[in-house]
């Protein structure tokens, strides 16, 4: 399932992913990107839940989409309907609860908003999917709880948020160690400023993806 946080305040959107992939079988890879960012278009975005169904790379489709010069709303659409076909299909078959959880960055005439997409077992839970433009944290995955262990301080601060984002999500990597082990890998994060401007970073080191 693996873990994501975003956070949009006054002056700028952090988003930041594990990179592991887990299996059905219980097996998992640790080179999966779930954090990307589109320097052109000013987004950037991150996931969890389902990745990959019947040999599909479903994030790839997903990021063609996301990387398509149209209305934001127009391509969380589009993904909605095939994450819609694609979670059903698997909670059908194996009779297991899916999520996708999306979180979109996007940067709007030098304003910053939150897009929230999630789908569950084929529905997409429209109480939770909205758009934010004012201050906003959530996190997705399996424990979501350590959002609550953020120092909210630092978050708010552009230089001091990237470390603070990168310890809890090594946090939850120790903790989901020592049960689901579903969060693992690097740490991939991407931060937006109000003029648009992103950076990129992999285990806190600033880089580029």
């Amino acid at each position: 399932m693996s873990f994501n946080h975003a956070m949009l305040n006054n002056d700028f959107f952090i988003v930041g992913s594990d990179s592991r992939d887990t299996f059905s079988d219980g097996t998992y890879t640790d080179n999966r990107q779930k954090t990307y960012v589109n320097k052109e278009l000013k987004l950037c975005w991150s996931y969890t839940g389902l990745s990959i169904y019947h040999n599909v790379d479903l994030i790839k489709i997903i990021k063609d989409i996301l990387d398509l010069p149209v209305a934001i709303e127009e391509k969380l659409f589009i993904i909605q309907g095939i994450m819609t076909i694609e979670t059903e299909r698997y909670y059908k078959e194996t009779s297991q609860d899916i999520y996708f959880d999306l979180f979109v960055g996007i940067n709007e005439n030098y304003q910053n908003a939150l897009y929230i997409l999630e789908v569950k077992n084929g529905l997409a839970q429209i109480a939770k999917n909205k758009k934010y433009n004012e201050k906003y944290h959530v996190s997705s995955g399996v424990h979501t709880e350590f959002q609550d262990h953020l120092n909210l301080i630092k978050m708010q601060n552009i230089n001091t948020a990237v470390p603070e984002l990168d310890r809890i999500i090594k946090l939850v990597m120790e903790e989901s160690a020592k049960s689901d082990n579903t969060v693992g890998g690097d740490t991939y994060i991407a931060v937006m400023d109000n003029q648009g401007n992103i950076r990129a970073y992999i285990n806190g080191v600033e880089t580029n993806f």
